[in-house]
């Protein structure tokens, strides 16, 4: 004799008390936690915030952390403009051009 059982995923099987097995982790453990970014507005070098970094080991200019127009925080590393007011990230940034091998001067 053939027994049948719902699939984990039917109505069926909620009303019987079988549980959801992409349910038990629950929406939280299964999202990517979103994290800020940093950005390079000379190479357009992404780090996340996380790192702590200020400065482009690139080409060593300062990083971005938010929208100079607006304040918004960079949230993708992919972003060329903010999302929120339309700027490009970097264009209006007073400390974009400031580097640590701008502000050393040279010897004669």
């Amino acid at each position: 004799m053939l027994l049948w059982t719902p699939s984990p995923l039917s109505p069926a099987s909620r009303e019987s008390g079988v549980s959801d097995p992409h349910r038990r982790w629950g929406r939280r453990s299964a999202l990517p936690h979103t994290a800020g970014y940093v950005l390079c507005p000379h190479c357009w070098r992404a780090v996340p915030a996380r790192l702590d970094e200020r400065y482009c080991v690139n080409d060593g200019t300062r990083l971005l952390s938010a929208c100079a127009t607006c304040g918004r925080a960079i949230a993708s590393p992919y972003a060329r403009y903010c999302p929120g007011c339309g700027q490009p990230y970097g264009a209006l940034h007073p400390d974009a051009s400031l580097s640590p091998q701008s502000t050393l001067r040279r010897q004669p």
